[in-house]
């Protein structure tokens, strides 16, 4: 096997890999989204009321969460076209550089735009992560003064209120942690 097919399937082998972390990003928090009626946990504060036990939610924006699932879903998108583009070069035996549509100036532009979008996809993977990661702890300590584990408060009845489901929460925030 010569090292271009090597370095194609290890390219491929990446996208599938973006691929299925989008899939672990976009499902869960549009999942979260129904079961909260279109309230994002993420940062969302409050207090416990002694009279009823419920949870006196101050939800935080909307866009935290409508955030991570754009990014989701172009990730999703990109890991699509690319695992289709690099699979035709592999199926053709050709490296990019020798495709007789693609000249010696287009190809490294079409390098240096696979290169920045990249960097710059990685970026916007990593701010989702961080704001998925911190928000969720912000939420977890105000689940922690009346539960002893944030795992323990899903599925109770925490805000009859607002009629939000809490039975998966704490597995689907886990999974777009990941």
């Amino acid at each position: 096997m010569a090292l271009t097919n090597i370095l194609l399937l290890s390219q491929i082998t990446g996208y599938v890999i973006a691929f299925i972390l989008s899939l672990c990003i976009t499902v869960p928090m549009s999942i979260h989204q129904d079961e909260f009626r279109g309230h994002c946990l993420l940062f969302s504060t409050g207090e416990w009321q002694e009279k009823d036990g419920q949870f006196s939610v101050n939800w935080a924006s909307q866009a935290y969460c409508n955030y991570t699932i754009f990014v989701g879903v172009i990730l999703f998108i990109t890991s699509v076209v690319q695992i289709y583009r690099m699979s035709i070069f592999l199926y053709r035996g050709t490296d990019r550089t020798q495709c007789t549509f693609l000249s010696n100036e287009s190809s490294f532009l079409s390098a240096f735009v696979d290169v920045v979008g990249s960097v710059i996809l990685c970026l916007m993977t990593l701010v989702a992560a961080l704001m998925i990661t911190l928000g969720f702890i912000v939420w977890c300590k105000y689940m922690t003064e009346r539960f002893p584990s944030c795992e323990i408060a899903a599925g109770n009845s925490i805000d009859k209120q607002d009629g939000i489901e809490t039975f998966g929460f704490y597995i689907e925030m886990g999974t777009a942690q990941v």
